[in-house]
């Protein structure tokens, strides 16, 4: 666990120790950089899409397929959300009921 210090606010908020920033930079780096080189090679190579076959990616298909992905991932989240707050639900419910029996 990681112990924090209210005192310094602004310099927790950018600390990577224990932050996600790294993890996902991972994954961001490599897209942008992929992005920006196919961006290049339009620039450059002017029918670079058709000869590589790649005139299929047009804005629309993009823009369905990063849809899909995101339902997917808000979709697992909010169900592992809703299996942890069941899982919390019975064992407060367990609690209860061996605090009934101790009283009892």
């Amino acid at each position: 666990m990681i112990s924090y210090d209210e005192a310094d606010l602004l310099p927790l908020m950018f600390r990577l120790r224990g932050s996600v920033y790294m993890r996902s930079a991972t994954y961001a780096i490599p897209a942008s950089f992929l992005a920006f080189v196919l961006v290049l090679l339009e620039r450059w190579i002017p029918n670079y899409r058709e000869d590589s076959e790649l005139w299929a990616l047009d804005s629309s298909v993009i823009w369905s397929a990063l849809t899909a992905v995101l339902v997917f991932m808000v979709g697992f989240r909010t169900r592992q959300g809703l299996a942890r707050l069941w899982e919390g639900t019975g064992l407060l419910r367990q609690m209860k009921g061996e605090w009934f029996d101790t009283v009892s």
